[in-house]
């Protein structure tokens, strides 16, 4: 009989420490919250409760943006936009100071790109490319497309040393 209460003793004693009781924690089941939330609650700011509200010139760009990649895809998928997105627009237009014409104008020059369409999949990237397809775009090197002729041979006078006897068109001097 000695053996059957040990046990069970021992157990009471592992999980409550003397003269403690029991934590409320462990006996219900812990909330957890998003580590942004937490960050933000030790800071002392408050958790936002109520989602915002957004403007429609950043509903209708981070809409754009979504068609644009959703032509631009072999499969058709349009992604899904939720707050960063949103939230990355409206900084784009308020913090950066960007017109929504603007936007709009590098959302359509960055999708039409051969280069950039594979790489601009999201309005944060949008913003965070903004200001290099801004200077691409003004310095007219136009939209990339892919062309089936490549250029042309560059042959310099004297390199042909460089590739010796075998290169196409090009002759050792005094060779002949």
């Amino acid at each position: 009989m000695e053996g059957e209460v040990l046990p069970a003793l021992a157990r009471s004693e592992a999980t409550q420490v003397a003269g403690s009781e029991p934590s409320p924690a462990r006996e219900s089941e812990q909330v957890l919250e998003h580590p942004a939330e937490t960050r933000a609650r030790k800071r002392g700011r408050p958790r936002r409760t109520a989602p915002r509200e957004w403007s429609q010139d950043v509903l209708d760009l981070c809409e754009r943006l979504a068609n644009h990649i959703a032509t631009n895809d072999p499969d058709g998928k349009k992604p899904t936009y939720g707050e960063r997105w949103l939230n990355a627009c409206r900084l784009l237009i308020e913090k950066d100071g960007r017109t929504p014409e603007q936007v709009a104008k590098a959302i359509d020059w960055c999708q039409n790109d051969e280069f950039w369409r594979a790489n601009i999949l999201s309005m944060p990237t949008l913003r965070e490319k903004y200001r290099t397809l801004q200077q691409q775009a003004q310095r007219g090197r136009g939209v990339r497309r892919a062309t089936s002729n490549p250029p042309p041979a560059v042959v310099v006078p004297g390199m042909n040393s460089l590739y010796g006897a075998s290169a196409p068109g090009l002759t050792r001097p005094g060779a002949n």
